[in-house]
């Protein structure tokens, strides 16, 4: 039998976006609290690896991980970027919300 390596991956999303700011908006001051909230919750994982969308509001979220870790996000990966198939903020019909960075 092979030894394997165990890989984890932690999907975050952005937090809670500011209400139509341009095309790229950043985070209100809840989402840079939630931001702040996911560095207490990944402390103990970290240092890892950080990548993320090149979109502000993203961006935004990992840079107090950035700061905490004193990381750098390694790829502000094009692939990350939503897909418009439809509306996802909470605010404006999505189901889904800000549960990720919620307790």
């Amino acid at each position: 039998m092979t030894d394997r390596a165990v890989h984890r991956v932690w999907l975050v999303r952005h937090g809670e976006p500011a209400e139509s700011v341009g095309i790229d908006p950043g985070l209100t001051t809840v989402g840079h609290e939630q931001a702040a909230t996911l560095v207490e919750r990944l402390a103990t994982i970290g240092p890892v690896a950080l990548r993320t969308s090149p979109l502000r509001r993203a961006r935004e979220t990992a840079a107090p991980l950035e700061a905490a870790w004193s990381r750098v996000v390694a790829d502000l990966d094009h692939q990350f970027l939503p897909h418009r198939h439809g509306d996802h903020h909470p605010r404006r019909g999505s189901q889904r919300g800000h549960r990720a960075l919620r307790g």
